[in-house]
């Protein structure tokens, strides 16, 4: 079968470094492609081939392995030729070049074939041509499987801000199906810095999904990233913190894998409550009572007002002695023990506190008011 251009121009472009090789492919060539004639006399070795550069790489190799001229003369396209043709010719001195090659016996007499080591340094050219033809294929199948894993990871990349913005079912579901990811029960939002995220990501779930940049509800300025962890609910979820633990993070609720925004949002909430790992479930009071951050301060300045009059010393110190009574449910010794102050102080502040409110204090909506804005944590008064 004969080789399609490509291959034979491919094939001309191979670097040969071994001698044995080119000698054999110059053998080959001149057996191949030409042959000898016999003109005034004389030996003359011709080899006609159909790329112009396969006749200027054997003139090149008949120079430098033997030390003949060859001449190269072009055969235009005309009548039977349909394509130009180029004739390699070594005429001065092709009896020697002939039997250097092979194509003579040291009796003057044509051989017929190739000699045996002429066949075998052949073949040592082709297998240096597989060679390069393999590490090709394996560049090649490696640069396919990169660009196969990017083009996989940008999918992954869209379906993560997707679940964050709280995307269409259908929607998630295709892209999911697009991304090959395999969809969980549910997902589990965990916000870290942004520093450390391809390290907690090496601990975590494969299959979790990371986003680094320009998050939904996070400025720009905040070096926040988030992964969001499969399966990671019930039982699973203390490993999941174990894994987290001395590093800064804050953990989400688990949700089904199409609600996962709930869980983010919970996460950017709990930003501030400055612990290093975070975990929201263990801090649902802190996290509903700082739902609405102005209803929240509207509700402590109402409920504190019969303190406003007082220096900010004196209210402070009234206003801490009422959040403790009111949560030790008045017992006056466990009050003493939390706040580090002796019994009879406290005493002395709850009569102060007594006669600012009056009877308010023993209406239960007073009590109510007053238990919920006292019990927002002091992180957030400011």
């Amino acid at each position: 079968m004969a080789m399609t251009a490509e291959v034979k121009d491919e094939l001309s472009r191979l670097v040969v470094n071994s001698v044995s090789a080119r000698r054999a492919e110059v053998a080959s060539l001149l057996r191949f492609a030409g042959g000898l004639h016999i003109v005034a006399g004389r030996v003359v070795v011709e080899a006609e081939v159909d790329l112009g550069i396969i006749a200027r790489r054997l003139r090149k190799d008949i120079y430098d392995l033997y030390g003949y001229n060859a001449v190269v003369h072009v055969l235009s396209a005309s009548g039977i030729r349909k394509s130009t043709r180029y004739l390699v010719r070594v005429a001065k001195d092709g009896e020697a070049l002939a039997r250097q090659t092979g194509l003579l016996d040291m009796r003057g007499r044509p051989v017929r074939g190739l000699p045996a080591q002429v066949v075998a340094r052949f073949a040592e050219l082709t297998f240096a041509y597989i060679d390069e033809l393999s590490a090709a294929s394996v560049s090649g199948h490696s640069d396919e499987l990169a660009t196969a894993g990017r083009v996989r990871q940008r999918h992954l990349d869209l379906l993560g801000r997707q679940l964050l913005s709280g995307e269409d079912p259908d929607i998630l579901r295709a892209s999911a199906e697009t991304a090959a990811w395999p969809a969980p029960e549910t997902l589990t939002a965990v916000l870290v810095p942004a520093a450390q995220l391809s390290r907690i990501a090496a601990m975590l779930n494969p299959a979790s999904l990371q986003l680094g940049e320009s998050l939904p509800g996070l400025d720009p300025s905040e070096s926040w990233s988030v992964t969001l962890v499969p399966d990671a609910d019930g039982t699973r979820r203390p490993a999941l913190l174990a894994a987290l633990a001395g590093r800064t993070a804050i953990v989400g609720p688990s949700r089904p894998w199409m609600s996962v925004r709930s869980s983010y949002l919970r996460a950017l909430r709990a930003r501030r409550l400055g612990a290093d790992v975070v975990d929201t479930d263990e801090h649902l009071v802190e996290l509903v009572l700082g739902a609405d951050e102005e209803a929240a301060e509207d509700l402590r300045r109402r409920a504190l007002a019969p303190l406003a009059d007082l220096g900010e010393g004196p209210a402070e110190r009234l206003a801490e002695t009422l959040r403790s009574w009111l949560l030790n449910q008045g017992r006056r010794d466990a009050v003493a023990a939390e706040l580090f102050v002796h019994p009879q102080t406290v005493r002395y502040r709850m009569n102060q506190v007594r006669q600012l409110y009056g009877e308010r204090l023993n209406d239960p909506g007073v009590v109510l008011e007053l238990t919920v804005a006292l019990g927002i944590p002091r992180a957030r008064e400011a």
